[in-house]
């Protein structure tokens, strides 16, 4: 099994993402694929996210390092507002899979969009 760093894979933008959780991402750079807020990391939501590119290369996502450095600790006074989470570079390892077709890609968008809007009444 070849690792490969998220940086250097050659991905044709944008990708979608089929994380494990049952969520869908979309990304359309590498600034956006590699930066997340902490919490992110730390809940390790990322390990087994599966992403496909537009020529339907596809990753596994393995490994996560987070590669920005730790902030210095904070003092009672400079505790910052929820809604300014600090975001942080991870660098993802990624294992290369089979191609999917953009078929096989849509039919399971399509499936995941169907079982979250639940059924047609």
């Amino acid at each position: 099994m070849d690792i490969l760093k998220a940086r250097d894979a050659p991905f044709d933008f944008p990708l979608i993402a089929f994380v494990a959780n049952g969520d869908l991402r979309y990304f359309a750079d590498m600034q956006l694929l590699v930066e997340f807020p902490a919490r992110v990391y730390w809940d390790g939501i990322l390990i087994g996210m599966e992403l496909v590119d537009s020529n339907g290369e596809r990753w596994f996502v393995r490994p996560v390092e987070r590669t920005s450095p730790e902030p210095p600790q904070r003092r009672w006074w400079q505790i910052p507002p929820f809604w300014r989470e600090q975001n942080v570079t991870l660098d993802l390892g990624l294992e290369k899979g089979a191609r999917l077709r953009f078929e096989a890609v849509r039919k399971r968008v399509c499936q995941m969009h169907e079982a979250d809007m639940g059924p047609e009444e």
